[in-house]
């Protein structure tokens, strides 16, 4: 463990640094009192009123200078929810194999992939998340 903070993790391996970055967002003191709003069984997020963007800049330091490849995977409510897609599927009960099939193949992580040049020995991550979003961002040195 490197260092950790408000919605994040740093970590080192082997094979480079990894960051664990979430935006948790606390449902509302009336909902933990019992009121659930307009929540129904699809929509499930009136509890959590004020979700903000969380920004996060996170300078790594003591990396090898040269070129490194960032491959970030992405679960937020447009990637990687299965809830959100069966919603948008129609919210009906999955009846075929053939629609499970297709929400399990429409709700995969993001994954972006990316090559940095660390100079310095210094590199800064900076990220912006949705509300809810996790995203795992792993640094590997050298090229793609």
């Amino acid at each position: 463990m490197l260092g950790r903070g408000n919605g994040y993790f740093v970590t080192k391996g082997r094979d480079g640094v990894q960051i664990l970055l979430y935006n948790y967002q606390h449902y509302s003191s009336l909902y933990a009192s019992g009121e659930l709003f307009d929540m129904t069984f699809t929509n499930r997020y009136t509890p959590f009123l004020n979700g903000k963007i969380k920004k996060f800049t996170i300078p790594l330091t003591g990396l090898t200078d040269g070129p490194w490849t960032v491959t970030e995977t992405i679960v937020n409510r447009e990637s990687g929810s299965s809830f959100d897609n069966w919603v948008a599927f129609g919210a009906l009960p999955l009846k075929t194999e053939r629609e499970i099939d297709y929400l399990k193949s429409i709700s995969l992580p993001k994954i972006l992939k990316r090559q940095i040049t660390v100079a310095d020995h210094m590199f800064p991550i900076t990220a912006e998340l949705a509300p809810h979003e996790v995203r795992l961002v792993e640094l590997t040195p050298g090229p793609a």
